[in-house]
């Protein structure tokens, strides 16, 4: 690297991670906003609070290190950059569709600048309207306690995680049927909508406060399967929740989404029209056997190490000057 380049982190980075960045870029130097929402949210707004977010770590970037190249991890962490003077950056990440807000925003901010995508469709959305971009398996490591096992109660223990692109009719839909049949389950929303529990008959839901990153992993690593209730929305998502089950060993049951469609081969895909408990009853109990295979997958396919060097690979293949 002709010149020092900075990764841009809007979020604590883990130990495990920033060593995946500084074996794959020797001299690399990280820069993090510890203090960002862990939900992106400020003040009850989602984009207001990730903007802020973005604002605060762009300007400690361009505080020294304006002339120095910029690989954003955030979208909006690259708008930030651009608006607080660097001029060499690449994105990591997207999570927008074609002809919302955040898609206009970031197109008349990015306009050509590489970025890597963690879906094909994103990526293919990007390259229509005119930018460089390539897609790559989105993946991490996670502080998971080696004590944290899947669940050994008796009662089914399914992790419903996230809020972008959920479908709240088919959480609905599962609420109802764990509440009104005749199977020990419990269902575990963790979307920051708790903390609250209701339970009848053989049924319970326990919906759960905005928690952080680390609590979040020990209650899904504590589950016997996790759903991802999908909209089709042809951007990512889901894909934390996704990577930190596989490294726990917890098998994952998915609606259809186009922008998880290069990760179904690592995902049980269920019908949204059929009764959901049932088919995550199934998804759970083939499970109980595959755990050890789970997590070889993830070594293999989403560690942070895995990453790291595809993320790498794609700016060479964008012919991005810093990583050449």
């Amino acid at each position: 690297m002709a010149k020092q380049l900075v990764v841009a982190s809007l979020g604590e980075m883990s130990s495990e991670v920033q060593n995946a960045w500084c074996s794959a870029l020797p001299g690399v130097r990280i820069v993090q906003n510890k203090r960002a929402s862990p939900s992106g949210r400020r003040f009850g707004y989602r984009i207001p609070g990730l903007g802020a977010d973005a604002a605060a770590l762009a300007a400690k970037i361009a505080i020294g290190q304006r002339a120095r190249p910029v690989l954003a991890l955030n979208p909006w962490t690259a708008v930030a950059c651009r608006v607080a003077g660097v001029a060499e950056i690449a994105t990591v990440g997207m999570y927008a569709s074609p002809g919302t807000r955040s898609w206009s925003l970031l197109r008349a901010a990015l306009k050509d600048r590489p970025m890597v995508c963690t879906s094909e469709t994103e990526a293919q959305n990007w390259r229509n309207s005119g930018g460089r971009a390539t897609a790559v398996r989105w993946g991490s490591t996670f502080r998971i306690d080696k004590r944290h096992g899947n669940n050994a109660s008796e009662v089914l223990r399914i992790f419903v995680g996230g809020t972008s692109d959920r479908d709240s009719g088919l959480i609905e839909r599962l609420r109802q049927e764990a509440l009104t049949g005749d199977v020990a389950v419990e269902v575990v929303l963790a979307d920051g909508s708790g903390p609250e529990s209701e339970a009848r008959g053989s049924g319970r839901i326990v919906s759960l406060p905005y928690i952080s990153r680390d609590e979040f992993v020990r209650e899904l690593a504590c589950s016997d399967v996790t759903f991802l209730p999908l909209h089709d929305r042809s951007r990512a998502a889901g894909h934390m929740v996704l990577v930190a089950s596989l490294q726990a060993g917890v098998p994952v049951a998915a609606t259809w989404s186009s922008g998880i469609s290069e990760y179904m081969d690592d995902i049980d895909e269920i019908a949204s029209d059929d009764p959901l408990l049932p088919q995550l009853l199934d998804v759970a109990d083939r499970g109980r056997n595959r755990s050890i295979q789970l997590q070889q997958n993830w070594e293999e396919r989403y560690s942070a190490r895995s990453y790291v060097e595809r993320i790498v690979n794609a700016l060479i293949s964008l012919k991005w000057d810093p990583v050449l």
